[in-house]
């Protein structure tokens, strides 16, 4: 069969069959047509004031929010104290360069990428183009696969960023060069596509085990308050299965009816504490008797086999 791409912002999904050239003349043309499609969005932002994006404060880290392709958050960080700017994902130049111009923080920037997918990289090349400092953090693995790439990461890599320290997580599972960012000063992770709000990215590149164990790195490096910031709006979705497999949580039932109420209003469901995802992600509760009980797993104590059943449930919900 051949490669079908059925949207490529969702995460690049792929059914099988078809050579590596098809597959990337495939990847070219449905990336250009999706660049078309958001084109006049770009126009019409060119005018939009600072306010306009949605900003979250963090101590001296401010993160503004701006919304790419369909379904995309890049993420502008920006440290006060030292003036310190950094995009995190950028998909796409034009809206970023856009949003740093009117926020005022286009002179001097660094970019920092969680994987090497172009939804998350597109933006790269042209972006440093437009800043002659500009550094690409990414993972080392990755080296031949993000645009630009500079600064090579790994598991327990860490830097400064303004009074910030930036530590780095290794995540495979998505993919399996995967990596996120900690800010503990700040509380806040930037997780791309390894955790979602009640859900998790689809495994590309990696195995059903990496991905747990991924997740379980989250669950223990993170507090509860935790701020995070995933990279695309999959909520809605995301809680309407999760309801499948885990029917008897009081809070997700509330989640998901918040979430409808966002969403019924076009607001954004991120980011969001890691309190709330430990209470109703259901790839984070694969230990909990009623959801076991629910997806004909009752009694199993291998806590990666569940999270491998739940995640197959999703790929064909």
């Amino acid at each position: 069969r051949g490669v079908v791409l059925s949207r490529l912002s969702r995460g690049l999904e792929l059914t099988r069959g078809g050579t590596g050239a098809a597959r990337a003349r495939k990847l070219t043309a449905a990336a250009a047509s999706q660049r078309l499609r958001v084109q006049a969005r770009w126009v019409a932002s060119a005018a939009m004031p600072p306010q306009a994006y949605e900003v979250h404060q963090h101590g001296s880290l401010a993160v503004h929010i701006v919304p790419a392709l369909e379904d995309n958050y890049v993420f502008v960080l920006h440290e006060r104290n030292q003036n310190r700017v950094a995009v995190v994902d950028p998909s796409e130049a034009k809206p970023v360069s856009v949003a740093l111009k009117s926020l005022g923080l286009g002179s001097a920037f660094d970019i920092l990428n969680t994987h090497h997918h172009w939804d998350h990289t597109g933006g790269n090349l042209e972006l440093k183009q437009e800043c002659a400092s500009c550094e690409v953090f990414g993972f080392e693995g990755d080296r031949e696969r993000i645009p630009g790439i500079s600064v090579e990461l790994k598991e327990g890599s860490s830097f400064e960023f303004g009074d910030e320290t930036v530590h780095v997580f290794e995540t495979p599972g998505h993919t399996v060069g995967h990596i996120c960012f900690h800010l503990p000063r700040a509380n806040v992770a930037f997780v791309g596509d390894t955790l979602f709000a009640m859900g998790c990215g689809r495994l590309f590149e990696g195995s059903p085990s990496q991905m747990h164990e991924s997740l379980q790195k989250m669950v223990s490096a993170f507090s509860d308050d935790t701020t995070i910031y995933c990279a695309h709006e999959y909520t809605s979705s995301n809680a309407r299965f999760a309801r499948t497999v885990d029917p008897n949580n009081k809070d997700l039932l509330a989640r998901s009816e918040q979430v409808a109420s966002l969403r019924a209003e076009n607001k954004k469901t991120v980011p969001f504490p890691f309190s709330l995802e430990l209470a109703t992600n259901p790839f984070l509760r694969c230990e909990d008797d009623d959801l076991k009980a629910t997806i004909g797993m009752a009694g199993e104590n291998d806590a990666s086999k569940v999270f491998a059943k739940v995640r197959a449930l999703k790929d064909n919900f």
